[in-house]
């Protein structure tokens, strides 16, 4: 309407306009008035992407209808494309949930704000987020800064679409690749990717994975319990299978080997190395470049745990699909993922050095190492160090 309204208030008025069906033919004397020519209707209409140019012929010049140039939409300012494929990792490693709008947006108000002023619990925790997809997403601040507050939609946009695609990924993965981790005894083959309804507590094998670990699945009563709904299992009934040995090892301490289960662990090597690293349970024996090195992730985070171990416990499940009844969202897991965090980094006994201990744990199964500041990768040079480098870093000068 606005390129219309334009055009309609540059053309000058005419005391007399012509007909539709007609052409205006100058005449040849200042004198006498305006000739109309009839033409086909088909010629007669002028569009918006045309302009009326004068055309010259041997004897009067006339008007004619000729073709304007293409106008050329200047191109985007956001990358969708790129950031939709370097937002993979975000959900795996950052988060899981949260929205991406309110993460970018409470951080440029944050920003934008009085810098001395005390941050609140949830914008520290918002921030920090923030921090992380800066690193983990190269082209993301650059991208922000081109579009500007007005661009903060599109990106999440394309940042949410990223996550919920290696979701969707990583979810088909583990059905396809977890019937070789272990032998589920009665469930069929093809189960995990197509006939859901025989897993979760439906399978004495899926079942026993699935069972709150503080209840016996050897105990008919409790397994039959669950089998037909009459016992009901919340997302705070946390499972077997996050347990080393899908079992507790002390009674006064739940957190004993707690996130440790070897379910857990070849999930983990699956997604983020290769899903062969994942049948044999070694992060060397991936064939190709795996996710992490991708992305560039080198270190195991609390989140990635808790993703793991979300997509696990609904691949055990027999929900058929993720976000069935909600769209894109799957309560049941988000409120599971939610409350894993919430164990790591708000229950007493996680303390500092139980977080190092899990950490250090999961880094030596994933990686291999200590974490990207353990001794190999270390780049000081410690005064009992007689390794070669160290050895000629310490040399003088030759010349």
């Amino acid at each position: 309407m606005a390129r219309r309204r334009a055009r309609q208030s540059t053309t000058p008025s005419a005391p007399t306009p012509p007909a539709a069906d007609s052409l205006t033919v100058p005449a040849t004397s200042g004198a006498t008035p305006p000739v109309h020519v009839p033409v086909p209707p088909q010629e007669s209409v002028v569009t918006d992407a045309q302009a009326v140019v004068p055309v010259t012929t041997a004897s009067t010049p006339v008007v004619a209808v000729v073709p304007a140039p293409a106008i050329v939409p200047p191109a985007p300012v956001v990358d969708e494309a790129a950031l939709t494929t370097e937002a993979r990792m975000a959900g795996r490693h950052i988060t899981m949930f949260d929205r991406f709008y309110n993460i970018l947006n409470t951080a440029a108000e944050v920003y934008e704000a009085d810098p001395g002023r005390e941050l609140t619990s949830a914008e520290e925790d918002t921030v920090e987020m923030y921090t992380a997809l800066l690193n983990m997403i190269p082209s993301l601040k650059r991208q922000l800064e081109l579009g500007g507050p007005g661009s903060i939609k599109t990106i999440s946009m394309a940042l949410h679409t990223g996550r919920n695609n290696a979701r969707g990924d990583d979810i088909k993965v583990l059905k396809d690749k977890i019937f070789l981790w272990r032998t589920f005894l009665d469930v069929p083959a093809g189960a995990f990717t197509g006939a859901r309804h025989l897993l979760g507590f439906q399978s004495r094998a899926t079942g026993a994975l699935l069972c709150p670990v503080n209840m016996d699945y050897d105990d008919q009563n409790i397994a039959a319990g669950l089998r037909n709904g009459t016992i009901k299992v919340t997302p705070r009934d946390l499972p077997k299978f996050l347990w080393v040995g899908e079992k507790v090892q002390k009674a006064d301490n739940l957190f004993e080997g707690f996130l440790r289960g070897e379910m857990l662990v070849k999930a983990y090597l699956t997604i983020y190395i290769s899903p062969s690293a994942g049948i044999y349970d070694d992060a060397g024996s991936g064939g190709r470049q795996g996710n992490a090195a991708l992305h560039n992730v080198r270190h195991v985070s609390l989140s990635s745990i808790a993703y793991v171990a979300t997509l696990v416990r609904f691949v055990l499940s027999a929900t058929p699909k993720w976000g069935q009844r909600n769209g894109d969202k799957d309560p049941f897991s988000e409120t599971f993922y939610n409350w894993i965090l919430k164990l790591l980094c708000e229950a007493p006994a996680a303390d500092a050095v139980w977080h190092d201990d899990l950490l250090t744990w999961w880094q030596q199964r994933i990686f291999g190492n200590d974490g990207p500041d353990d001794e190999a990768n270390a780049m000081e040079v410690a005064d009992d160090d007689n390794s070669v480098a160290a050895q000629m870093f310490r040399m003088p000068a030759l010349h």
